[in-house]
């Protein structure tokens, strides 16, 4: 049962509260349990029992699992829920339905951890936070086995939803999302994912109308195949404006054939300047692909083309054509063996403009080269030794 919670600027006297009358003839006693934020007090009045919490620090509700804060001012300042007002924080979930039952209806924001006992959850049941129709922001730490049409039934306000894994980054959640289940949440502008392998999604998971979806993050820890993961957000792109992805295992850059979906033209150009052996390897000839590409709808152009953050792993292969969906790059992130001028030409990336690039010898004149050749605005580098020998700023 949920009760009212009132500041309290002095310690609780219960002599106050019920009389020292009844202190003295022994009708009362009390179980004092003090937490950081809270004490709770067992009191027995005869054979009248009353359990009152009172919290030390913060106004809001209390109850098993849930803490509900009306503003971010009362929150403690470890917490890794954002809100502002109208917040709730859950953990030690074990059944979201009886665990959550009870939440004021005007939440704007809810943070549920499921119990960590268990590594993967039963399905995301349906209609879960379904009391919860004002509901703006959700983010759910936790596994599932599947999450089912209906599984977010009635959150037709909701702007953000993040899921993720609990044991990222030393593990993967294989979850089987139904595409259906994103239906219900026309408004959703940000979706995160942490720690769920896109490559055990169904391909057209992303297919769903989110006419209002603007960035997409993933943080893809188990998937191995760029390609794969390129292939779940193909739909999304004409939309987003913003897009993470963050594949760490990842060592090939290969080029993707999306064909569930009706190749694009897209894709279909691309396929096609493989087959020929028409992909440039030099920067100009990169310049006129992609241009040419452009005005004959093979790329998305600049003036709607989301900003994309990519990190892979250490790449020991690239294929001509790799990354034909990203001629534009906000960020990129990776590691080489070989001789990174070389491979990058190899993929239809025009323009980088952040590179954080690591290779245990590197040659300043390389990295010169390549900020030359792909308009790079600034590099990070991660390296054990470099070679300034054939390097001459006055070229540069």
């Amino acid at each position: 049962m949920w009760r009212l919670i009132r500041r309290v600027k002095s310690p609780l006297n219960v002599e106050t509260l019920f009389g020292e009358q009844a202190v003295a003839r022994g009708e009362l006693c009390y179980n004092l349990n003090l937490s950081p934020c809270t004490s709770t007090v067992m009191v027995c009045v005869g054979s009248l029992w009353l359990l009152l919490v009172w919290p030390l620090c913060a106004p809001g509700w209390l109850a098993h699992k849930c803490v509900v804060y009306d503003d971010a001012s009362d929150w403690p300042s470890d917490t890794n829920c954002p809100g502002v007002r109208h917040a709730a924080s859950c953990s030690g979930v074990t059944d979201l339905r009886r665990d959550l039952r009870g939440l004021p209806g005007e939440l704007r924001t809810l943070c549920v951890d499921v119990d960590r006992a268990k590594r993967v959850h039963s399905p995301l049941p349906v209609a879960s936070f379904s009391a919860l129709r004002r509901l703006r922001h959700l983010h759910v730490a936790g596994c599932f086995s599947r999450v089912l049409n209906g599984s977010f039934r009635g959150l037709a306000e909701l702007r953000t939803l993040t899921l993720r894994h609990l044991y990222v980054p030393l593990d993967c959640c294989e979850s089987a999302v139904v595409p259906a289940a994103l239906l219900d949440l026309p408004r959703l502008r940000a979706l995160h994912l942490h720690g769920y392998s896109l490559r055990k999604l169904p391909p057209h998971v992303f297919a769903a109308r989110l006419p209002r979806l603007r960035g997409l993050f993933v943080n893809a820890t188990c998937d191995d195949d760029l390609a794969e993961v390129i292939c779940r957000v193909t739909p999304l792109l004409t939309s987003l404006t913003e897009l993470t992805l963050a594949a760490p295992l990842v060592q090939e850059l290969t080029r993707h054939n999306c064909s569930w979906n009706g190749a694009s033209e897209r894709r279909d150009f691309t396929t096609s300047a493989n087959q020929r052996g028409d992909f440039p390897t030099s920067a100009n000839q990169r310049e006129d692909f992609t241009t040419s590409a452009n005005q004959r709808g093979g790329f998305t152009t600049s003036a709607n083309h989301p900003a994309v953050r990519l990190t892979v792993g250490m790449v020991t292969t690239v294929e001509h054509g790799a990354l034909s969906c990203f001629p534009e790059l906000t960020y990129l992130s990776l590691k080489m063996n070989e001789q990174l001028q070389e491979q990058l030409n190899k993929t239809a990336i025009r323009k980088i403009d952040l590179l954080d690039y690591g290779q245990p010898d590197l040659s300043m004149q390389e990295i010169c080269a390549v900020v030359s050749a792909f308009s790079i605005k600034r590099v990070d580098l991660h390296y054990n030794n470099i070679d300034f020998s054939e390097f001459d700023p006055d070229q540069s």
